[in-house]
């Protein structure tokens, strides 16, 4: 152990408290088994879970991106059949729910990308459950 050099006076308590400690012993004996096995049951549990939520939580990411595209897909079509007099209004209307749209897509591309990397791909999470 190399000695602070500097001028710290509680460098004798530090030093007595961390000598105190590591006389201490480390003890506890290793757990037992049933509390390895009921958390290896806990953990697999959880892992089913997470897998499962994570194939809902993709629907749900599409199905916002469908939505979006539709919506997207209406406004164009409101913008190209509105009257005349109406176009300035319904102009500024459908660019800003054009850019709202937009937005959402990229928040729906943005949660659905990690859950594809953690997935491995596209496939269906029951192939990974085992029992």
């Amino acid at each position: 152990m190399r000695e602070f050099l500097g001028d710290n006076d509680d460098v004798p308590e530090l030093t007595a408290f961390m000598r105190a400690f590591a006389a201490e012993p480390i003890g506890g004996s290793p757990p037992k088994a049933a509390f390895v096995w009921w958390k290896a049951q806990l953990a697999r549990r959880w892992d089913a879970e997470h897998r499962a939520a994570a194939a809902v939580r993709l629907d749900e990411c599409i199905c916002v991106g469908l939505a979006a595209l539709g919506a997207t897909g209406l406004a164009a079509w409101r913008w190209t059949t509105s009257p005349g007099i109406a176009a300035p209004v319904a102009g500024a209307a459908s660019i800003a729910g054009v850019l709202v749209l937009l937005t959402t897509a990229v928040f729906a591309v943005a949660d659905v990308l990690p859950v594809i990397r953690r997935s491995g791909g596209l496939k269906s999470p029951d192939h990974q459950i085992t029992n």
